[in-house]
């Protein structure tokens, strides 16, 4: 670039360093908000998970009250058993239940979605202000990066040495959070799949189908995927024995059924795995982010410091 042009870009140089100078110290704030926003969503999907499991439990203690209620083999082997008014009352006792369950799960996810909502319009200011600040650094980039081409002058190449740096080191993190996140979604999958598997089993022992031995398709698949995105994921040791007893609601299931559930509880074993794995990779990466800015805006003060004092002075 020619000293004239280089020259002719000093004025609005001037006036984006002063713009960037006016607005970085949101940037730490902003980044604070949205890492509590961070944190406070990975609240939701253990409360999410019980939301899910108790609307399952309800689901099935309906069918069981359904088939006390009607002409069917759980009716007629109550009656032969003068068992029918006892069974009732554990049904309607266990919906009973299941139903309350339920409806405290639902009330923590409102809860948590309220606060996250709170934290997002706390920050919204703060967001406009970041991506104005992300904008003025942007056009300084690109302002002094013809200026720069093809100079070497050591304080600026050490500086944009460490940034380079400091931006490979996050994109590292980044694929690495994407990959886990991938994972948590997948392990969502599995965890649908199974209970719906333990439902369906339900049916299928009705039929004569009790003793058969199967695993979802949808939940094999899914943990495959998961296990080839992130090879670290710890180990699944499947069921050997089965123990007949009742869950919190009072239900009793097949053996089928139960070892459904006890892989669905082995698998709910990874999800805090994966969220401490991200939870430790998003506040590397608020550190990181926060460096990164303010060795951006180190590089542009050295930048226009060399323009007006070197290149200009020349």
């Amino acid at each position: 670039m020619s000293r004239q042009t280089a020259q002719q870009s000093l004025p609005e140089i001037e006036n984006l360093v002063h713009a960037v100078a006016g607005i970085q110290h949101v940037e730490e704030a902003y980044l604070q908000k949205k890492l509590d926003y961070q944190v406070l969503a990975y609240t939701l999907p253990p409360i999410e998970k019980r939301l899910n499991e108790a609307k399952a439990k309800t689901e099935i203690w309906i069918h069981t009250q359904g088939d006390l209620e009607k002409w069917s083999l759980a009716w007629f082997m109550a009656k032969m058993m003068c068992d029918l008014k006892r069974q009732t009352i554990a049904a309607e006792k266990g919906l009973q239940k299941a139903k309350n369950m339920e409806k405290e799960a639902q009330s923590e996810v409102d809860a948590v979605n309220i606060k996250l909502n709170d934290i997002e319009q706390d920050n919204e200011k703060n967001a406009i202000d970041h991506r104005s600040l992300i904008k003025y650094r942007e056009e300084l980039d690109s302002l002094f990066e013809p200026i720069f081409a093809g100079q070497k002058y050591p304080t600026e190449e050490n500086l944009s040495l460490r940034l380079n740096e400091l931006q490979e080191e996050k994109s590292a993190i980044d694929q690495d959070v994407e990959a886990t996140s991938r994972v948590l979604e997948l392990l969502k999958t599995v965890d649908f799949s199974l209970m719906e598997g333990i439902v369906d089993a339900r049916e299928s022992s009705k039929q004569g189908g009790g003793g058969k031995i199967f695993f979802p398709d949808g939940a094999f698949n899914a943990l495959k995927e998961a296990r080839q995105l992130l090879p670290q994921l710890p180990s699944i040791v499947p069921p050997e024995t089965y123990t007949k007893s009742a869950d919190d609601t009072g239900a009793y299931y097949t053996p089928m059924q139960r070892y459904l559930w006890d892989v669905k509880d082995k698998v709910a074993e990874l999800v805090p795995w994966c969220q401490q794995r991200t939870l430790e990779n998003i506040r590397k990466l608020h550190a990181l982010e926060l460096q990164i800015g303010g060795k951006t805006d180190e590089r542009n003060l050295e930048r226009r410091r060399l323009l007006r004092e070197v290149i200009l002075s020349a």
